[in-house]
Protein backbone atom coordinates (compact mmCIF):
# COMPACT_ATOMS: atom_id res chain seq x y z
CA UNK A 1 0.00 0.00 0.00
CA UNK A 2 1.51 3.18 -0.99
CA UNK A 3 2.04 5.48 2.40
CA UNK A 4 -0.04 8.08 1.35
CA UNK A 5 -3.20 6.17 0.27
CA UNK A 6 -5.83 6.19 3.83
CA UNK A 7 -6.33 2.88 5.11
CA UNK A 8 -10.07 2.59 4.25
CA UNK A 9 -9.19 2.81 0.55
CA UNK A 10 -8.17 0.26 -1.41
CA UNK A 11 -4.35 0.42 -2.54
CA UNK A 12 -5.02 0.76 -6.33
CA UNK A 13 -2.53 -0.36 -8.23
CA UNK A 14 -2.36 -2.20 -11.96
CA UNK A 15 -2.37 -5.89 -10.05
CA UNK A 16 -5.89 -4.48 -8.00
CA UNK A 17 -7.13 -3.37 -11.48
CA UNK A 18 -6.54 -6.29 -13.18
CA UNK A 19 -7.82 -8.48 -10.22
CA UNK A 20 -10.87 -6.51 -10.61
CA UNK A 21 -11.44 -6.63 -14.26
CA UNK A 22 -11.32 -10.54 -14.24
CA UNK A 23 -13.32 -10.61 -11.76
CA UNK A 24 -15.97 -8.60 -13.25
CA UNK A 25 -15.56 -10.48 -16.50
CA UNK A 26 -16.09 -13.80 -14.29
CA UNK A 27 -18.99 -11.88 -12.64
CA UNK A 28 -20.57 -11.14 -15.85
CA UNK A 29 -20.44 -14.59 -17.55
CA UNK A 30 -21.73 -16.73 -14.49
CA UNK A 31 -24.70 -14.31 -13.96
CA UNK A 32 -25.65 -13.37 -17.31
CA UNK A 33 -28.21 -16.74 -18.08
CA UNK A 34 -29.78 -16.44 -14.99
CA UNK A 35 -30.89 -13.18 -14.90
CA UNK A 36 -32.16 -13.13 -17.99
CA UNK A 37 -35.68 -14.30 -16.92
CA UNK A 38 -35.64 -10.81 -14.39
CA UNK A 39 -34.20 -8.06 -16.42
CA UNK A 40 -32.70 -6.68 -19.46
CA UNK A 41 -29.88 -6.58 -20.90
CA UNK A 42 -28.34 -2.88 -20.12
CA UNK A 43 -30.18 -3.08 -16.80
CA UNK A 44 -27.77 -6.65 -16.30
CA UNK A 45 -24.61 -4.73 -17.83
CA UNK A 46 -25.19 -1.94 -15.54
CA UNK A 47 -25.30 -3.88 -12.81
CA UNK A 48 -22.32 -5.80 -12.74
CA UNK A 49 -20.21 -3.35 -13.82
CA UNK A 50 -21.02 -0.83 -11.53
CA UNK A 51 -17.97 -1.33 -8.77
CA UNK A 52 -15.41 -1.56 -11.80
CA UNK A 53 -16.77 1.65 -12.84
CA UNK A 54 -16.40 3.51 -9.30
CA UNK A 55 -13.09 1.81 -8.84
CA UNK A 56 -12.13 3.64 -12.05
CA UNK A 57 -13.72 7.04 -11.34
CA UNK A 58 -12.90 7.32 -7.67
CA UNK A 59 -9.35 7.44 -7.37
CA UNK A 60 -6.92 8.95 -4.68
CA UNK A 61 -6.14 12.43 -5.32
CA UNK A 62 -8.75 12.97 -7.71
CA UNK A 63 -11.24 13.50 -5.36
CA UNK A 64 -11.64 14.07 -1.55
CA UNK A 65 -9.87 11.55 0.58
CA UNK A 66 -13.32 10.54 2.57
CA UNK A 67 -15.29 10.63 -1.23
CA UNK A 68 -12.84 8.08 -2.31
CA UNK A 69 -13.03 5.92 0.81
CA UNK A 70 -16.87 5.82 0.70
CA UNK A 71 -16.87 4.92 -3.27
CA UNK A 72 -14.04 2.20 -2.70
CA UNK A 73 -16.11 0.71 0.16
CA UNK A 74 -19.80 0.89 -1.84
CA UNK A 75 -17.52 -1.14 -4.80
CA UNK A 76 -16.54 -3.38 -2.33
CA UNK A 77 -20.02 -3.91 -1.19
CA UNK A 78 -21.39 -4.15 -4.20
CA UNK A 79 -18.79 -6.56 -5.79
CA UNK A 80 -18.70 -8.63 -2.43
CA UNK A 81 -22.77 -8.98 -3.08
CA UNK A 82 -22.68 -9.74 -6.39
CA UNK A 83 -19.69 -12.55 -5.88
CA UNK A 84 -22.41 -14.08 -2.87
CA UNK A 85 -25.13 -13.82 -5.31
CA UNK A 86 -22.60 -16.24 -7.62
CA UNK A 87 -22.18 -18.61 -5.06
CA UNK A 88 -25.75 -19.20 -3.78
CA UNK A 89 -26.63 -19.74 -7.22
CA UNK A 90 -23.57 -22.56 -7.36
CA UNK A 91 -24.66 -23.93 -4.22
CA UNK A 92 -28.52 -23.96 -5.56
CA UNK A 93 -27.56 -25.80 -8.48
CA UNK A 94 -26.80 -23.65 -11.22
CA UNK A 95 -23.23 -25.42 -12.52
CA UNK A 96 -22.69 -23.97 -15.66
CA UNK A 97 -19.28 -25.87 -17.49
CA UNK A 98 -17.03 -24.75 -15.52
CA UNK A 99 -18.40 -23.60 -12.68
CA UNK A 100 -15.66 -23.72 -10.49
CA UNK A 101 -13.34 -21.33 -12.48
CA UNK A 102 -16.41 -18.61 -12.26
CA UNK A 103 -15.92 -18.36 -8.72
CA UNK A 104 -12.28 -19.39 -8.08
CA UNK A 105 -12.09 -15.97 -10.85
CA UNK A 106 -14.38 -13.60 -8.75
CA UNK A 107 -12.69 -15.16 -5.29
CA UNK A 108 -9.85 -12.87 -5.08
CA UNK A 109 -11.63 -9.50 -5.64
CA UNK A 110 -14.25 -10.15 -3.16
CA UNK A 111 -10.66 -10.90 -0.60
CA UNK A 112 -9.65 -7.78 -1.57
CA UNK A 113 -13.57 -6.41 -1.34
CA UNK A 114 -13.91 -8.25 2.30
CA UNK A 115 -10.18 -6.86 3.74
CA UNK A 116 -11.48 -3.42 2.93
CA UNK A 117 -15.09 -3.93 4.80
CA UNK A 118 -13.15 -5.25 7.29
CA UNK A 119 -10.85 -2.14 7.72
CA UNK A 120 -13.64 -0.13 7.61
CA UNK A 121 -15.39 -1.82 10.09
CA UNK A 122 -12.03 -1.86 12.32
CA UNK A 123 -10.89 1.99 11.58
CA UNK A 124 -14.33 3.71 10.85
CA UNK A 125 -13.95 7.63 10.32
CA UNK A 126 -13.08 9.61 12.64
CA UNK A 127 -16.86 11.62 13.25
CA UNK A 128 -15.06 15.53 12.98
CA UNK A 129 -16.63 17.79 15.32
CA UNK A 130 -17.56 21.23 13.78
CA UNK A 131 -15.00 24.28 14.50
CA UNK A 132 -16.70 27.22 16.62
Amino acid sequence: MRKDTPSRMIPWSAITEFIFHIGVLWQTAYLSHPSKRFMGTWVFIGIVLAPFLILLFFRHGEQSDETVARAHLLAALWYLALTLIAVGLAVGGYRPVGWILYLGFMAPGAGISLSLILRRLRDPPSASLPSL
